[in-house]
């Protein structure tokens, strides 16, 4: 989604694939639709090395939210 919550991309994956791993697949395809990203807001669920990998490879800030209390 956007900043304004619309959406920009669907990714339907197996039960047996990793949120993690779908990124992977997905984001390149996001940033050839959408050239203008920059920063990408994701949960938890998404921390560690994707953050780097998509800083060194697509030059995307992957910003972890962390879930307020």
């Amino acid at each position: 989604m956007d900043c304004l919550g619309l959406l920009l991309m669907v990714l339907v994956t197996p039960a047996d694939v990793t949120d993690r791993d779908a990124a992977c697949g997905m984001l390149p395809h996001l940033l050839a639709r959408h050239r203008t990203i920059q920063l990408v807001w994701a949960d938890g669920g998404y921390a560690g090395r994707l953050v780097d990998w998509a800083r060194n490879k697509l030059r995307l800030t992957l910003e972890i939210v962390k879930r307020s209390d």
